[in-house]
This record gives structure tokens, C-alpha cells and sequence, in this order.
């Protein structure tokens, strides 16, 4: 997988695989508002934000980025307790 930065994300188009990919992750993840990811990954109006994820299921594209993303997490070493 490529490896883009904040700055990258304005030259990708808003339904982007990689943009939904990170947006998904962000929001299994965290507590932020979708009014904080649409601005933060340029993905234009708040409300979308939702919609985009809820489709990430059934989109192919991103069922492979989510695998990978998860195969390359389980290999990260964990800290011991």
C-alpha cells in the first residue's frame, strides 16, 4: 500500500479508496466527529462521512485494502505487560 500524507489527500477525490480506508479506521477507532474527519481527510460535507463507511462493506476495493491492513497489524509487535 502507498503511503500518503495529510497534504496528499486534497489530490485524491473525496470517494476514494484510500480516503474511506483511513476514515473507516478513524471511526472503529476513535471518538472524533465526522465533522473532524471530513475536514481533516478532505472528504467535503460532514454528513457524508457515514454514508462513505457504510459502503465500505460492499466495496471490493476496499474489503483488499482492509485485509492487507489487518494482516500488516497482526505482524506489529506488540509491548510486553
Amino acid at each position: 500500500m502507498e503511503c500518503l500524507g495529510l497534504d496528499d489527500l486534497g489530490g485524491q477525490p473525496k470517494r476514494s479508496s484510500v480516503t474511506i480506508a483511513l476514515a473507516v479506521a478513524v471511526k472503529s477507532r476513535t471518538f472524533v466527529t465526522n465533522l473532524w474527519i471530513a475536514r481533516r481527510l478532505q472528504m467535503g460535507d460532514p454528513s457524508r462521512v457515514s454514508r462513505y463507511c457504510a459502503e465500505a462493506g460492499s466495496r471490493e476495493d476496499l474489503q483488499k485494502i482492509s485485509k492487507r491492513r489487518r494482516k500488516a497489524g497482526s505482524k506489529t509487535p506488540t509491548a510486553p505487560s
